[in-house]
C-alpha cells in the first residue's frame, strides 16, 4: 500500500516537469515496490522469462527498472515515473526496515488495533500474519535444556522424528516445552 501511495505521489509530483499530465490509474506502481523487495529478500533466486531463460532476480528487476528509466518521457500512456516511484518507495522502506529499530511492523498493528476492523478482535479465529522478522507472535523460543545431562532419558532419533512428524501436522505453536528443548538441543549436535 505504501509503495502505492509512494508511486502515485511521484507521478504527481515529477511527471509536470515532462509535460501534460494525464489522469494515473492502476497499482503497477505498488507492484514495482513489491518486486523491488522480492529482489532484495531473495536476490539469487531464478525467475525464468518465457519459461525457457533463467535469470537471477535481482539483475531482472535492475534491468527492468532500467527500461522503465529510459522510458520516461516518451509518448505512451504508460506511467513510467509511477512505476519508479513505487519501486524507489518500496526500496526505502526494506532498507529503513532492515537498519532501523523502530519495527513498521508493530507501528501499523496498533493503527489496525485503534481502527474498527472487525477482524482485530481478541477472538478472532485467523492467525495473525508474520512480519518481517519472521516469527509470528505465538510462537515462543524454548528455554535452555541439555537432553545429554539427563541420563534416565535417552533421547532417541525416533522420538525427534515423532516431534518433526508433530510439528509438520500441527504446527510449532502446539508442541509442549519438552518437546521444544529436546528440538533446541537436537539441533545442536552434530
Amino acid at each position: 500500500m505504501l509503495c502505492g501511495v509512494g508511486a502515485g505521489l511521484f507521478q504527481l509530483l515529477v511527471a509536470p516537469i515532462f509535460g501534460p499530465v494525464g489522469p494515473t490509474i492502476g497499482a503497477s506502481g505498488a507492484v514495482w515496490g513489491v518486486m523491488v523487495a522480492f529482489a532484495m529478500f531473495f536476490p539469487d533466486r531464478y525467475i525464468y522469462i518465457y519459461f525457457l531463460l533463467p535469470i537471477k532476480a535481482k539483475y531482472l528487476i535492475a534491468i527492468l527498472f532500467v527500461f522503465e528509466y529510459m522510458s520516461v518521457g516518451d509518448m505512451s500512456a504508460t506511467a513510467h515515473l509511477a512505476h519508479i516511484g513505487g519501486a524507489v518507495t518500496g526500496l526505502f522502506y526494506i532498507l529503513i526496515e532492515r537498519r532501523s529499530s523502530l519495527d513498521i511492523n508493530k507501528l501499523f498493528s496498533q493503527f489496525k488495533k485503534s481502527s474498527s476492523d472487525p477482524f482485530s478482535s481478541s477472538s478472532n479465529r485467523f492467525r495473525k500474519p508474520m512480519g518481517f522478522g519472521g516469527k509470528s507472535s505465538d510462537v515462543e523460543d524454548a528455554e535452555f535444556y541439555d537432553i545429554n545431562k539427563h541420563d534416565d532419558e535417552k533421547i532417541t532419533q525416533d522420538e525427534i522424528d515423532k516431534i518433526l512428524d508433530k510439528i509438520s501436522q500441527s504446527g510449532y505453536q502446539n508442541l509442549t516445552e519438552r518437546e521444544k528443548r529436546i528440538l533446541f538441543e537436537a539441533s545442536k549436535r552434530d
